[in-house]
């Protein structure tokens, strides 16, 4: 099928089964799915994870919104770990409900862990007037004088049980969970290929009280988008994938 058009019930399967594998799938899979050529389902998949990104690029966290940074990605060759990794950094922010419980999350490949990346991040993902608790960490710091955000910071760390430390707790859950996707079902990415399975991940959860809706919200994020060509998607120096 390469080289042709794709047939449009191949696109209502592909959406089905982007939508209903909380693993994420990858384009080998969807070739087999589909028995079409693997560049045929690449493009397919990256084409329904740019209407994941762009639906979910409209809406702003609120309310109490924890922010973190992780790293992913292919394991470190100078074999280091946390901050001084070479592994990509990400900025990751979830809103929290009124009970305290993980509502939405965005997450952000970061080229530095620096304050204008950090506040631009921070800008452009939440909603001025929400509560942001972070780490220790000393980007964070010129939030305590915003005077569009309330600032909590403690120290945490991801080697603690629920009971030593229930600050950031679902965020470290929620870091957990996308780190094992990565490497369980997409291993290898570099930095031109995170994004967009980042979004994917964020799109799924963010609607996973909505799990007899998914498809048909898939949908409408697909015929709403502006559809990207290969040839533009190999283009990208940051949201390419192989």
């Amino acid at each position: 099928m390469h080289g042709t058009k794709v047939p449009v019930r191949y696109w209502f399967l592909a959406a089905h089964l982007i939508a209903n594998d909380k693993r994420g799938i990858s384009a080998l899979r969807l070739s087999k799915e589909l028995d079409c050529h693997y560049r045929t389902a690449w493009t397919m998949l990256h084409k329904i994870r740019k209407a994941m990104t762009d639906r979910d690029s409209k809406y702003f966290l609120s309310n109490t919104v924890e922010v973190d940074e992780t790293y992913v990605g292919a394991p470190s060759e100078n074999g280091k770990r946390g901050r001084g990794t070479d592994k990509i950094p990400v900025v990751v922010s979830l809103s929290l409900d009124s009970k305290g419980a993980p509502a939405y999350v965005k997450m952000r490949v970061a080229d530095k862990l620096d304050r204008p990346t950090i506040s631009g991040i921070i800008e452009s993902g939440i909603s001025h007037g929400a509560v942001i608790r972070t780490d220790a960490l000393k980007v964070y710091n010129y939030l305590d004088t915003s005077e569009h955000y309330t600032h909590e910071s403690r120290a945490s760390s991801l080697q603690v049980t629920e009971k030593e430390n229930e600050y950031l707790k679902w965020m470290h859950v929620i870091i957990s969970n996308v780190k094992h996707m990565i490497n369980g079902t997409l291993p290898g990415l570099d930095r031109k290929h995170i994004q967009r399975y980042l979004d994917e991940y964020c799109y799924r959860f963010n609607r996973r009280k909505f799990r007899g809706q998914i498809f048909n919200r898939l949908l409408v994020a697909c015929v709403s988008t502006i559809t990207i060509t290969r040839r533009q998607l190999r283009g990208y120096t940051t949201e390419a994938c192989a």
